[in-house]
């Protein structure tokens, strides 16, 4: 499977990262070699201030159903992790497009306004968000340091308000 062949966006690559990007894997890329998958790592690096910016996404998975596509980003004062179904036999991969790129598209956004919500002083420095979408596991976003985690199903658009965007 190609990205472009699905018909799938890249997921978003900081300006700064994109000329680190390394393939590691047949369908896996990243500013360094990274588990897109591994939220527990994710997870770590993102409540680490000290952590290095990095970005990873591939399509992993085993057997006939269980298929993903997984995207993560540590960088300034925002964290992702995303898991979404993709490519499963009994799955319908038109809709998991959709869904995968109306994401994707949305994060774009939400990148660009993390940075302007520092400029702005809504975010402070040392704060990072943490913003989840995870199949397997649940969805939602905190403020880091010492925040409270909110679980939601869709986390983007809470905390695309909480940062002051529209």
């Amino acid at each position: 499977m190609s990205w472009d062949a699905a018909g799938l966006l890249l997921p978003p690559v900081p300006r700064e990262l994109a000329y680190q990007l390394i393939r590691f894997d047949p369908m896996a890329y990243g500013s360094q070699q990274l588990d897109p998958s591994d939220r527990e790592d994710w997870l770590t690096r993102a409540k680490d201030p000290q952590a290095k910016t990095a970005v990873a996404f591939g399509h992993f998975g085993h057997g006939v159903n269980c298929w993903y596509l997984c995207y993560q980003l540590v960088r300034g004062p925002l964290a992702i992790f995303l898991r979404q179904s993709f490519g499963g036999v009994y799955n319908d991969t038109d809709a998991e497009t959709t869904q995968f790129n109306t994401t994707v598209e949305r994060l774009e956004e939400l990148i660009v306004y993390a940075d302007f919500a520092v400029q702005e002083g809504r975010l402070k420095p040392g704060q990072r968000l943490i913003l989840a979408i995870d199949v397997n596991g649940p969805s939602g976003w905190e403020v880091s340091p010492n925040g409270t985690w909110r679980d939601n199903e869709n986390p983007i658009e809470l905390v695309m308000r909480a940062i002051g965007s529209k």
